[in-house]
């Protein structure tokens, strides 16, 4: 059975905005950088609005809360990136918002150019199905299918939560700090995170996390 996604109401451009759009990328200069350009600053005001909007002020990623005002905390998302894929930049589908946080971890990848694979297989045009997807895709996915969240701790229920985990790095917290009962209410829950996070044997770390995930199904 298949659950309704996370955004069902990607952006829709007005007939001004895809006449501008389709100058746009006539110019010489038009690749990814463009994005950034003054000339794109009202229309990314109102993708951002919209999708923060349909998301409720959550991140797409981590569900932490974003700015509901303020852009700072509230940074457009391409979900394939747009560094070689221009012709996917103002795909309404593969746009949303993230925090800063998480937007940042993905602009740091750009930049070095370790770029993490997001589809299978080469995309010509824009996938239409969540099963092309490597990571968790809001307009074709239930977020909650594939990860589990408690206070800070995330913790993948299927392999593409797994992969959405590593590469927006949700466990960030826990590389800086170390957990305490303050985040997590539930004992049974406390006890196995902190084996988990202390343990550095793999195969060990491999049945506490089997332990997580089963108890996690039972709440």
């Amino acid at each position: 059975m298949t659950s309704t996604p996370d955004i069902t109401m990607p952006y829709q451009y007005s007939k001004e905005e895809l006449a501008f759009l389709g100058e746009l990328k006539k110019r010489p200069d038009f690749d990814h950088n463009i994005w950034s350009c003054d000339e794109l600053l009202n229309l990314r005001k109102n993708i951002r609005q919209h999708y923060r909007k349909v998301q409720k002020g959550i991140c797409a990623f981590c569900k932490e809360p974003l700015s509901l005002q303020s852009a700072r905390n509230c940074d457009v998302e391409h979900l394939i990136h747009k560094s070689g894929n221009e012709n996917f930049m103002f795909e309404p589908k593969n746009l949303c918002v993230l925090c800063a946080d998480c937007n940042e971890i993905k602009r740091a990848q750009e930049i070095v150019g370790d770029i993490p694979k997001v589809v299978k297989g080469k995309a010509v045009k824009y996938p239409n199905s969540s099963d092309r997807f490597l990571i968790y895709h809001p307009h074709y996915d239930k977020w909650d299918r594939h990860i589990k969240k408690f206070n800070k701790i995330y913790v993948d229920r299927t392999k593409k939560g797994s992969y959405t985990i590593h590469v927006c790095k949700l466990n960030r917290f826990f590389h800086e700090f170390d957990i305490d009962e303050e985040y997590v209410s539930e004992a049974d829950l406390t006890d196995l995170m902190s084996r988990y996070l202390n343990e550095n044997d793999a195969l060990k770390k491999s049945t506490i996390l089997n332990d997580i995930r089963s108890l996690l199904n039972n709440f």
